[in-house]
């Protein structure tokens, strides 16, 4: 599996839990009184810290 189809899918299914299945925000509450800037830079944020992590353990096997 390719590098940007882990990272595509990771990202896709926070962001459709963010936005469609968590309705009640019972997973997600804690972001009510944020704005949408800081939503955006949460999740770029845990985009980056997820490939960072995903390059660094598989590093060994690049």
């Amino acid at each position: 599996m390719s590098s940007f189809l882990v990272f595509f899918i990771v990202f896709l299914t926070v962001i459709v839990d963010f936005c469609w299945l968590d309705k009640n925000r019972k997973r997600w509450g804690w972001m009510n009184s944020w704005t949408k800037r800081d939503k955006v830079f949460f999740f770029v944020g845990f985009l980056a810290i997820s490939v960072f992590v995903y390059v660094t353990m598989g590093v060994t096997y690049l």
